[in-house]
């Protein structure tokens, strides 16, 4: 027996009630005419949204306004869900990082040239740091080659292929430049690296 269909003209789909579908009996329900679509005629309540709706916010800054009225609780709810899968995580970042690189470059060099002031004021901060990171020590380099070769030439954060010498306590946190504190690492976990202390936060980092 054939299913009986929507008697409204030129529509095909499953009769629901009132000889209606599901989608002219809405209607029906919201503008008393099951032929009739609703009207959107009330600009979104939401900031800076051109949106038209019936009443009140649009999907999306009804989505917006519940998250600013809740945003302790999303964000103990974010941090509660990455301590938890922390290495998944940071796995997911480091593969974006590497398979960003040139965008990331590209957008680091064009803030350094529309931030100058700022760009100055970071490099200087970072030679006061090393300047006071304590006292230097003369390491000679067959010394320093004897410490790449017992990491095996790779990073010590990530195993991939050394390219820099990495102080592990930073110089900015009051490490020393003494051989004891110095490790191969690759530029993308140096650059995520930055002067991270104490070696948890840099392994959640890596």
């Amino acid at each position: 027996m054939a299913q009986a269909t929507c008697s409204i003209d030129g529509c095909e789909r499953p009769r629901y009630v009132r000889g209606w579908c599901t989608m002219h009996y809405q209607r029906w329900l919201k503008c008393q005419d099951p032929a009739d679509r609703p009207s959107y005629k009330t600009l979104c309540a939401g900031t800076d949204c051109t949106n038209l709706v019936r009443q009140g916010r649009c999907r999306r800054c009804t989505r917006r306004h519940h998250y600013e009225q809740n945003r302790d609780y999303y964000l103990a709810k974010s941090r509660a869900h990455y301590a938890a899968n922390s290495e998944k995580a940071a796995a997911a970042n480091k593969r974006w990082r590497e398979e960003h690189r040139e965008e990331r470059l590209q957008a680091i060099r064009a803030w350094h040239q529309a931030n100058p002031d700022a760009k100055r004021q970071s490099e200087a901060r970072r030679r006061q740091a090393r300047r006071a990171g304590g006292t230097k020590f003369y390491i000679p380099k067959a010394l320093l080659a004897a410490k790449v070769a017992y990491w095996g030439a790779r990073c010590w954060i990530c195993r991939a292929p050394w390219s820099q010498y990495d102080h592990v306590k930073p110089l900015a946190k009051g490490g020393l430049h003494i051989l004891a504190n110095i490790r191969p690492i690759c530029s993308t976990c140096n650059r995520a690296k930055k002067d991270r202390w104490p070696l948890a936060e840099v392994r959640r980092s890596a």
